[in-house]
């Protein structure tokens, strides 16, 4: 993030507004453009012929926005960036290799942990490399929890609860587990859909997000401990 801000901060001191019409500065337009720019190109025509699909109809706008002033300082900041850009991929590249490697021979783990709603092979990616396969290492799925920033402070004075703040935990785990709450409170149906929406109701999307992440953390921990694929609460109607 750092170096692509990096970047950025380059093309505005050189006049360049592409973020202004480009949506993702990195994607294939916005890079065929600074390549463009390192190699020497600085017509801004030419320089938006390089719009790739829908981009190609905003073509008067990237001329506006393409019409700066690249110097050889410039140039050589953009090339700077640009390598260390392709490095850092290269390493996750490798990094995304050697964790396929390490799934494929968890196969079955895998597989259950897909039973979870919204837990999806590259979720399962993100969980894994962060925790691993082994919860003996975690005393409980509380435990885990709190580890990972999902579990919800709960802090209580005469039957009042003071606080309901997550702590702040491992960010990437976190990360992939919001977007596997996400994802599960898009379902058309199920427990984990139900329990988001009953709960935004009353404590709002953000923290029902968030609660939802600690019930699928909670799952992948019993999945993984039980060594048995995910199971929908019974719901139980008192008469």
């Amino acid at each position: 993030v750092a170096e692509r801000n990096r970047l950025q901060k380059v093309l505005e001191d050189a006049n360049l507004k592409l973020g202004n019409v480009v949506s993702d500065v990195f994607g294939k337009t916005g890079w065929a453009v600074i390549c463009a720019l390192i190699d020497g190109h600085t017509d801004a025509v030419w320089l938006s012929s390089l719009a790739k699909g829908s981009l190609r109809k905003k073509i008067p706008q990237l001329i506006c926005a393409l019409n700066g002033r690249v110097t050889d300082h410039h140039r050589f900041m953009l090339q700077t960036s640009r390598l260390a850009l392709e490095n850092i991929q290269q390493q996750i590249d490798r990094i995304d290799r050697r964790l396929n490697e390490y799934l494929s021979q968890h196969t079955t783990e895998v597989e259950l942990l897909e039973t979870i709603p919204g837990v999806s092979h590259e979720t399962v990616k993100g969980i894994v490399a962060e925790i691993g396969f082994d919860m003996s290492v975690f005393p409980t799925a509380n435990h885990l929890a709190s580890w990972a920033g999902v579990c919800p402070g709960n802090n209580e004075s005469a039957g009042k609860k003071m606080s309901s703040r997550v702590t702040q935990g491992n960010r990437s785990l976190k990360t992939a587990l919001v977007e596997a709450a996400w994802s599960a409170a898009k379902m058309k149906k199920g427990w984990l859909r139900n329990k988001y929406y009953a709960l935004s109701l009353r404590r709002g999307k953000k923290r029902a997000l968030m609660a939802i992440a600690h019930k699928i953390l909670v799952a992948v921990y019993h999945v993984l401990s039980n060594h048995s694929p995910f199971k929908e609460p019974v719901l139980r109607i008192v008469s």
